[in-house]
């Protein structure tokens, strides 16, 4: 949308040769954001589920649950406990939490990820794509829910399974020694992968994602057999990231390859060399990629941490689209025993967020608690701790974040003495609207110059959510006797 500003001066004693200051920041400005404000929390634990799976492994994950399609809705995705892979639907801001709808009727359904059409940079879909594991044919299954048609899923409850295809059917799944991954490239193409000792692959689909026969390898298998974890991530022209956790003793490495559409990275390249991991509470790692500047993707992971609370840190690495390179510490040198960590944006400035969670009492498995900090996107300089936001401490698994949004960001865990599925808001933000100047606007006008139009043409957008907007006033600031009118 456009908006032309005149300004009508009036005769005055002082020159005026610039007192328009609004208009000669507008004039030396690319982008300006607007409608941004400092992170709020909101301290109102909510119960998404009462009867969760009571396996805290269960909940356990490489990736993200949690989806905000805007400021009031949203769905949590987790294990119930009957074994069904299942979620519930918000329409208020996380206040309260609709029933359950089974999104995999397998009641060995193991594991559950998830993947938003618009976390991908520059999709406008309302796909929540949904990659399940389970342990009598111990495969992926594929399902999908279109958030813009009532919540359809494709598969209903019986999703497609997508391992047989590609010949990928012998690994042997274990709840929290296996984790799935899924997301969309920039192509479009869907990719999901699991990592076993007895079977590792990625597969792909770029059409009949519903039938078996619609998905196949990707490329020869990067990964090694090994129960590792890994995290898919969409790079631009339809590259895809892949971060591994090595959790061999020999290793205990972050690392990564690249798929360039035709083969996979020869070689390992190291994010972090020396990330030791906890057997109890795995994968210790959590990434989101950037909807704003495609190639750049943030990463938050627990280390130090095989021994609780003997000097446990969370760490951050930033890609800058070509190489990666390691952040100040989110958590450094802690007593406190970490247990799990998750990460989200603002998608509007891609301002970070680390939610993670913590034995005060490292020897106590009931004293964990969650909190969170921010920095902005260098991921350089952290805010201060805040938290507890959990109402009881208790032994936390599987904590979770909307993992982009320009409206939301609302984080999840599951407390294992109640086997309850909790959540609360962190930062209630504002959208990203912006703002950028499209014409050279007027530098210098006489004080005694009547009738003069300065400049100039302003074009207003949001970088990450395909919306309509009704401008309902505009403000104009004067410094100097100047008579505004638009």
């Amino acid at each position: 949308m456009e908006v032309v500003l005149f300004k009508k001066l009036a005769r005055g004693k002082k020159a005026l040769a610039l007192s328009l200051i609004l208009i000669s920041i507008l004039s030396s400005f690319g982008n300006i954001f607007f409608l941004e404000n400092i992170p709020v929390a909101e301290a109102a634990q909510a119960t998404i589920d009462a009867n969760a799976q009571t396996l805290g492994t269960s909940h356990l994950q490489a990736g993200g649950q949690t989806v905000f399609i805007d400021d009031q809705t949203g769905y949590k995705f987790f294990r119930d406990a009957l074994g069904y892979c299942v979620y519930r639907k918000t329409t208020n801001g996380g206040t309260s939490w609709g029933a359950t709808t089974t999104v995999d009727a397998q009641n060995d359904c193991e594991a559950i990820q998830v993947w938003y059409d618009k976390w991908t940079p520059g999709d406008t879909g309302s796909y929540i794509h949904i990659a399940t594991l389970d342990s009598s044919v111990d495969d992926i299954f594929y399902n999908r829910l279109d958030t813009a048609n009532s919540d359809t899923l494709l598969k209903g409850s019986t999703p497609v399974d997508v391992s047989t295809n590609s010949g990928n059917s012998t690994a042997t799944f274990g709840v929290g020694a296996n984790a799935v991954s899924i997301t969309k490239g920039t192509d479009g193409t869907l990719y999901t992968t699991l990592a076993d000792a007895t079977d590792s692959y990625v597969v792909e689909c770029t059409s009949n994602c519903d039938l078996t026969t619609g998905w196949t390898e990707t490329g020869t298998n990067p990964l090694a057999l090994l129960n590792d974890y890994s995290i898919l991530l969409p790079l631009p022209a339809g590259d895809i990231m892949l971060i591994n956790r090595s959790v061999s003793a020999a290793t205990e490495d972050i690392r990564y390859k690249i798929w360039n559409n035709t083969a996979w990275s020869v070689s390992w390249t190291n994010i972090d060399g020396n990330a030791t991991d906890n057997t109890t509470y795995d994968v210790g790692m959590a990434a989101v990629v950037s909807t704003t500047t495609p190639g750049v993707i943030y990463l938050a992971y627990i280390a130090r941490n095989a021994t609780l609370g003997t000097d446990d840190q969370v760490r951050g690495a930033r890609f800058n689209g070509s190489t990666w390179a390691t952040t100040t510490d989110i958590v450094n040198s802690t007593t406190m025993g970490l247990t799990n960590v998750a990460i989200g944006i603002d998608a509007a400035n891609d301002d970070v967020y680390v939610v993670y969670s913590g034995r005060t009492t490292a020897a106590n498995l009931m004293t964990g608690n969650v909190y969170w900090k921010w920095a902005t996107s260098s991921m350089m300089n952290w805010s201060a701790q805040t938290g507890p936001i959990n109402t009881a401490a208790d032994d936390i698994y599987g904590v979770d974040i909307s993992q982009a949004n320009d409206q939301r960001l609302f984080a999840s865990w599951f407390a294992s003495s109640t086997d309850d599925v909790l959540g609360d808001t962190i930062a209630d933000i504002f959208p990203g609207i912006h703002a950028s100047a499209t014409s050279i606007h007027t530098a210098n006008t006489p004080a005694s110059t009547t009738n003069v139009y300065v400049g100039g043409k302003l074009l207003l957008y949001n970088t990450y959510r395909n919306a309509s907007y009704d401008i309902t006033g505009i403000t104009i600031t004067e410094n100097g006797t100047i008579d505004a009118s638009t």
